[in-house]
């Protein structure tokens, strides 16, 4: 285990024991696949704990681990960062990403970045709604107007996707992260081993687990694809499969 991760653990523990034993809500920043399964095992072992992962959407896939106390309501926690850009330039995730990191802001603070055309949604932690408010008026060298809005008007926009068609020796997982990460299947294998491979967002260690039409394969640092249709097989005894790469 990486020692951020146990670092992560250990106040999260700390949370977790306020919680249970004074009653005291607690939440962690947002975490990434990896460090959210480990957050969710760890609660797990702490019977009678009422906790939730929470994006702020369905899919999201930054979440938030929040804790709390028994008989009290869940609090408002996260809050939606509008972004209008000002100027027909063309902003990217990784444009958005470099300007809120460039005002001091930590990663883990930040949810899912939501681009669109005119602008983007952008996941935040609810106290930190007036520090952008004041700080923020550009991304990278263009004008932007911000504003926080509630989760309610969280515009969710879906990341562009290429469709590519593939064949593989088998519906295996280190087979599907090999073709369609274009790693080795040793590469592919030993990733999976050490947690950097997600399937519907849980980590796997096994590199024989099948696949099926409908799963969502993140590899870290390398990109997402979802299985979308097997299609039988070839004449050469493979079998073609369709994936949708996520873009950006």
């Amino acid at each position: 285990m990486e020692k951020e991760d146990k670092f992560l653990l250990a106040q999260l523990q700390d949370q977790i024991s306020h919680c249970l034993e004074y009653g005291i809500p607690g939440n962690t920043g947002f975490l990434d696949n990896r460090q959210a399964a480990l957050a969710e095992a760890l609660c797990r072992k702490n019977p009678g704990l009422k906790y939730q992962l929470d994006g702020g959407y369905e899919e999201a896939e930054r979440r938030v681990c929040r804790l709390t106390p028994a008989g009290q309501e869940e609090p408002d926690l996260l809050s939606v960062l509008r972004i209008q850009k000002n100027g027909p330039k063309d902003l990217t995730h990784r444009d958005y990403l470099g300007s809120l990191l460039a005002l001091g802001i930590k990663r883990s603070q930040l949810g899912d970045i939501l681009v669109r055309e005119d602008g983007a949604d952008v996941l935040i932690l609810q106290e930190l709604g007036p520090f952008f408010l004041a700080e923020m008026d550009r991304v990278g060298n263009l004008p932007v107007a911000v504003e926080i809005v509630d989760l309610t008007q969280l515009q969710v926009v879906s990341a562009p996707r290429e469709e590519v068609r593939l064949t593989v020796s088998s519906l295996r997982l280190d087979n599907l992260t090999s073709a369609a990460f274009r790693v080795s299947r040793g590469e592919a294998s030993e990733a999976i081993r050490q947690g950097l491979v997600f399937l519907n967002s849980l980590p796997q260690s096994k590199p024989d687990r099948n696949l099926q039409p409908g799963d969502k394969l993140v590899f870290r640092g390398k990109g997402k694809i979802i299985l979308s249709d097997i299609l039988g097989n070839t004449k050469k005894d493979k079998i073609a499969v369709v994936i949708q790469v996520f873009k950006g």
